[in-house]
């Protein structure tokens, strides 16, 4: 049985009780290797109670929280680590890096694959004989200076989740070996029927009629993902068609719902008129989201200021029977490369031609078909299932 090691950096914890797109996309993992039995694997994360409990269960995984017994002192030295880097202009390692450094010295692993933090690389590589592996979630080319190519090229190779994070490493470095392992979504998950209980909730609680055009965004509410541009997408929209209602379903962090000043702005930007047709949900745990796509007859995902590696949320939104409207920030249009979406070119004219796809699918669409899956949810079964995560995963160079 071979020995894999998952290390996410200090963020969301394992298992993913607090959600996480990567948190999510590992626990596929996990959940199918206690069926398989081909691995055992060792998860590295962030501390929570919930999440310690639900790792109980696993036979074929192991989880080590670093920062369980953290204490003031520890927290001191974390901010005195901040500053050594901010100071240094360098990632220095930490109280939690440290423990997964020593951890994984003592350990004799078939392969250490780092979620994304490929900062963790250099100083894991020291202390190990395993090979150490990226699995890149994110565009590495937004890491300034030149450490982003010196650990990159430290490991032993890069998993990327779509083209364009392989073609951004090839930017970097053309000598780092790379694979894609595509992102993936369960459609028994985020299915269009099973939820008609809580969606029924939802449209009681929000007056959504059966004649109004629902559309959801699921993601943090942050300036760089377009979301001030999607409400004022929604305002044109609306004077074309009054029937849309908008939902943001998400919150400016992991986890938990919070207020700012970006989310202030938004709550101004909607104003009293709008308070009935446009609704901040706030954080809603990753289990409940299929309930909003189900709801939902249209999901956008506008992002604006930062290139999307892979995001699941266009996956998600195709298996629900949902149309999908996308910017064509980074890896958004090869997510959804079927004819049931629409992908709007950033620019000086985005928020009117956003309107405009808002309006034409608007009108293009029926009401779900409870006897047929779209064109997008076929893409998803055919090309972006979870149930060949697990094999993909399985046959990649970098774990045999």
């Amino acid at each position: 049985m071979k020995k894999i090691a998952f290390v996410f950096s200090n963020i969301l914890p394992m298992p993913d009780v607090k959600g996480g797109a990567t948190e999510t996309l590992i626990q596929q993992l996990i959940d199918d290797n206690e069926k398989y039995q081909d691995y055992h694997f060792t998860i590295y994360s962030a501390y929570d109670e919930d999440a310690r409990v639900a790792s109980i269960k696993y036979q074929y995984s192991s989880f080590v929280y670093p920062n369980a017994d953290s204490t003031l002192i520890d927290r001191i030295k974390f901010q005195f680590y901040r500053l050594r880097r901010k100071i240094s202009k360098s990632y220095v390692p930490d109280r939690y890096l440290n423990s997964v450094i020593k951890h994984c010295g003592r350990s004799d692993y078939d392969a250490i694959i780092v979620e994304s933090a490929f900062w963790f690389v250099p100083f894991i590589k020291k202390r190990t004989h395993s090979k150490v592996y990226v699995h890149l979630h994110f565009d590495p080319t937004t890491v300034k200076g030149t450490y982003a190519k010196k650990a990159l090229e430290a490991c032993d190779g890069v998993i990327c989740v779509s083209r364009f994070i392989q073609e951004r490493i090839n930017t970097i470095s053309p000598k780092i070996p790379t694979c894609i392992l595509p992102n993936a979504v369960d459609p028994r998950v985020f299915n269009y029927v099973g939820y008609e209980i809580q969606e029924q909730t939802i449209r009681k609680q929000y007056g959504i009629k059966f004649d109004d055009i629902v559309l959801v965004y699921s993601g943090r509410l942050i300036e760089v993902k377009g979301v001030k541009e999607l409400v004022l997408s929604f305002l044109k929209a609306k004077e074309r068609n009054n029937n849309l209602k908008l939902f943001l379903v998400g919150s400016a962090e992991y986890g938990k719902t919070i207020t700012d000043s970006f989310y202030d702005t938004l709550v101004t930007m909607i104003g009293e008129e709008l308070s009935k047709s446009v609704f901040l949900t706030g954080y809603i745990n990753h289990k409940d989201i299929p309930v909003y796509y189900e709801m939902a007859d249209i999901v956008v995902l506008p992002t604006t200021d930062v290139e999307e590696a892979a995001p699941l949320s266009a996956l998600e939104a195709l298996s629900s029977n949902c149309y999908f409207i996308g910017s064509d920030s980074g890896g958004i249009p090869e997510m959804a490369d079927c004819n049931y979406r629409t992908i709007v070119k950033r620019g000086e004219r985005y928020v009117n031609d956003l309107a405009d796809a808002i309006v034409d699918s608007s009108l293009m669409i029926g009401k779900k078909d409870l006897n047929c899956d779209s064109v997008g949810r076929k893409y998803i079964i055919s090309n972006r299932n979870t149930e060949n995560y697990y094999y993909l995963f399985s046959k990649l160079d970098y774990t045999n």
